[in-house]
């Protein structure tokens, strides 16, 4: 065989196999506002059981609390016992309690006629929250199951989220969740050319007590670097809130996804990077590190991270005067 026909043959079957791997990687990765439907036009829209056997939905509920990611799942043990498991996603607590909650779940489902997204299966690429999934199966073998995208003021979400959270809570209070995370530091490194870009701080909590260190460029000269270091019985209530808002940027952005990053893009030689610890009480460790390149969901954690921040800083200031 000639030469120029074995090239042209290496040539064909790279292209088909280039052209393969494109296919499954497009299939992988979508494109912002790009739209997967995958939706079983034929699934029942009415449930005729009211008996429920096992609830489980993921969703993001916007309160007072913020934009956060909760997990709530509900069992039917037996007839007199019923098993609750809810929270935020990583930090769920199981209780029990009586076959009364299953009631009281069914007539939220029925209110908002929730058997009427049967079937769909319809997300949107990009968007900054997760898709809803809802899963409810009945003793009667029948199901309402539905992944779409997510809205975080739904009022299905908040009659659910109210359910689980009154269940969880002390007799006549409404849990809110955030208060079970037994995070002990939170720890954020930024670095750029500029001083302003330059910064770090960690917020600690020991027991009751409470410990903020930070480093940024001075407001008042920004080729000075600023110090800070408040852990006094006057300041407790001031790094008790910016530790809530902590919580709430860990959460809220799922960045206990981020564990183990370590990205580095060498092509880009100025640019940014930041480094991440989260320490918890049972000992579990949250680790990451970016140079010029970042976790999914990176920049809006990164808003938030440097809004608060900027509170500090309005805090030091005022403190300053």
């Amino acid at each position: 065989m000639k030469p120029i026909f074995i090239i042209i043959i290496v040539i064909v079957v790279l292209a088909v196999i280039g052209g393969v791997l494109y296919l499954h990687f497009r299939n992988m990765i979508k494109m912002p506002g790009e739209v997967t439907d995958k939706t079983k036009k034929n699934a029942p829209k009415t449930i005729k059981s009211e008996k429920i056997s096992k609830f489980d939905a993921e969703f993001v509920y916007a309160n007072e609390c913020g934009e956060l990611f909760y997990h709530f799942e509900a069992k039917r043990i037996n007839r007199k016992v019923t098993e609750l498991t809810g929270g935020l996603v990583k930090m769920e607590k199981t209780i029990h309690t009586g076959p009364e909650f299953l009631v009281e779940l069914q007539k939220i489902i029925d209110k908002y006629n929730l058997a009427s997204q049967n079937g769909i299966y319809r997300v949107t690429a990009g968007l900054p929250n997760d898709p809803t999934r809802f899963l409810c199966k009945y003793r009667s073998c029948e199901s309402i199951r539905f992944y779409i995208d997510n809205d975080s003021k739904s009022a299905w979400m908040k009659d659910i989220y109210e359910l689980f959270s009154t269940e969880f809570g002390k007799k006549g209070e409404r849990k809110d969740f955030l208060s079970d995370s037994e995070m002990t530091r939170f720890h954020f490194r930024h670095g750029g050319m500029a001083m302003p870009q330059i910064y770090s701080f960690t917020i600690e909590k020991k027991g009751d007590k409470y410990l903020l260190k930070a480093n940024f460029s001075n407001p008042e000269n920004s080729y000075k670097e600023a110090e800070v270091v408040w852990d006094k019985e006057q300041e407790q209530d001031i790094v008790k809130g910016f530790y809530d808002w902590a919580l709430q940027i860990y959460y809220g952005n799922q960045i206990y996804l981020w564990d183990g990053f370590d990205g580095n893009n060498r092509f880009v030689k100025d640019g940014t990077m930041f480094n991440l610890s989260v320490d918890f009480e049972n000992g579990e460790k949250v680790r990451a590190d970016g140079n010029n390149s970042f976790p999914e969901k990176y920049y809006k954690a990164h808003n938030e991270i440097e809004k608060l921040l900027e509170e500090i800083i309005k805090v030091y200031h005022e403190k300053s005067k």
